[in-house]
């Protein structure tokens, strides 16, 4: 591939990568607005209808594993494609649920796997085509889900008011068909290579050596068939030896066959990514701090207007801190591309910082009396969800390498996935013994800081080890 169409190519990449991921994980944070018209339609408990979006956004990261599986043995095309088409398909399905169960398979299950099918792609073929500037196109690329968040939830409710909930689903639906669109597009630069067909493999000139290779072919249907013509003298012995052999290689079919098992069974283990965790604790680290910074994420949002709005502030204001969240979390993912990239700041040490930053702005929350002090704490928090959130792929290209890129982040997203879904109810189960908001950020201010204490911790362990063996 000549470098002017691998600069076409990766421009037309950056592009499809930023609307997936605006698609998928923009579309899928944003439909929090259809929780009060689910409330008056299916008259149930808001514990249950709340589950309809928690499952959604679960799942999309829940399959991560599953989808780096996918990745590594069809390729990125056909999993986006797959993704679209089954989002879109949910969506339209759950216009015609009739009970809040329903939309727990229609909507949270197949949506949210769809959304993660198309998403997880999207990130790692930015890394298959930027190499220099990895960092930066990362950043453009995930900024799509920030502008998701930012400018779909009026658009929603526009279409809500005008068609109503079922009505809004359907164009949404038909606006989801851009993932596949998108998906398309994305053609990995070793593409053409898999793509080409058995017929087009360059075939080789006879020789003496192919020759010699066409008596061993002779010789080789005995194995099958019992029988053989030897055309040369020189092989009537080997056919001999081959003869006497066929009683032992009978014996060994047994042996054969019990390695053949046990063969398929390592390459499911390295196709799922397990053997990773053995061989990289990079990538444990990486799945615990995940994993728990994303149940004080998914806690922290849902509890966020309901804290403020107990100390004063309007609903209106207490909106607007989602937006300034937004603002904030876009900015970092694209400012925080040049700061990597001009190699002063190390991506596993911005990680950890940015953690460290969001958890002690959430720490500050329960001090917070007014809209202004809000203001200025998710300022932070939204700045640094937007850097941190962007790096982890960076992160752990650097420390497992491209080819393992789609595996590890499927099973960060794993960790993600159930975070997410664990975060809210246990921060409510804190609020129920409490009757207090205070103690929900406490706890997600406390989680986010004991990552980032991990990942530094790591880090420092793995440069002291790193100079070691330099010296």
């Amino acid at each position: 591939m000549g470098k002017e169409e691998l600069t076409f190519c990766g421009f037309t990449i950056a592009i499809c990568s930023f609307v997936v991921q605006l698609m998928t994980l923009g579309f899928i944070l944003s439909m929090n607005v259809f929780y009060i018209e689910y409330i008056d339609y299916f008259k149930d408990s808001a514990t249950k209808t709340s589950l309809i979006n928690g499952i959604g956004i679960g799942t999309t990261f829940l399959i991560g594993p599953f989808v780096g599986v996918l990745v590594n043995k069809f390729g990125i095309r056909p999993v986006v494609i797959g993704g679209g088409l089954l989002s879109s398909g949910g969506i339209i399905i759950s216009t015609f649920a009739s009970r809040v169960e329903i939309m727990y398979i229609s909507f949270g299950l197949i949506t949210g796997s769809g959304t993660g099918l198309a998403y997880g792609p999207s990130v790692v073929i930015i890394s298959r085509y930027f190499h220099k500037y990895h960092t930066v196109i990362n950043g453009i690329a995930s900024a799509g889900s920030s502008i998701g968040i930012m400018v779909f939830p009026p658009l929603y409710q526009v279409l809500i008011d005008k068609y109503r909930w079922k009505g809004a689903m359907l164009i949404i639906a038909a606006m989801n068909m851009h993932t596949v669109v998108c998906g398309c597009l994305m053609r990995a630069p070793d593409d053409r290579l898999q793509d080409m067909a058995p017929y087009e493999q360059p075939t080789s000139v006879s020789s003496p050596e192919c020759d010699a290779s066409s008596d061993d072919f002779e010789a080789s249907k005995f194995i099958d068939t019992g029988e053989v013509h030897v055309t040369n003298p020189e092989k009537a012995s080997e056919v001999k030896i081959l003869d006497k052999n066929m009683a032992s290689s009978d014996e060994s079919m047994g042996k054969k066959s019990s390695v053949h098992r046990h063969k398929r069974f390592s390459n499911f283990l390295r196709g799922s990514g397990i053997k990773l965790f053995r061989s990289h604790p990079f990538l444990l680290v990486m799945w615990f701090t995940n994993f728990i910074v994303a149940i004080g994420y998914m806690a922290a949002l849902v509890y966020l207007v309901a804290k403020v709005v107990s100390v004063g502030v309007t609903r209106l204001q207490a909106s607007f801190l989602f937006t300034i969240i937004g603002v904030c979390s876009l900015a970092g993912k694209i400012i925080h591309g040049s700061m990597v990239d001009c190699g002063k700041f190390p991506p596993l040490l911005m990680f950890s910082s940015h953690l460290f930053f969001a958890g002690m702005s959430l720490l500050l929350v329960p001090i917070g009396d007014s809209f202004p002090v809000f203001a200025v704490l998710f300022v932070v928090f939204g700045y640094s969800v937007g850097v941190y959130f962007s790096v982890i792929p960076i992160c752990l290209r650097e420390g497992l390498g491209v080819q393992n890129l789609a595996t590890s982040l499927g099973w960060v997203f794993l960790a993600i996935g159930l975070g997410d879904i664990l975060g809210p109810p246990i921060a409510g189960w804190l609020f129920d013994i409490s009757s207090n908001y205070n103690y929900c950020f406490i706890m997600v201010g406390t989680l986010d800081i004991l990552a980032a204490v991990t990942v530094l911790l790591y880090y420092g362990f793995d440069t002291y080890r790193t100079s070691r063996h330099a010296s």
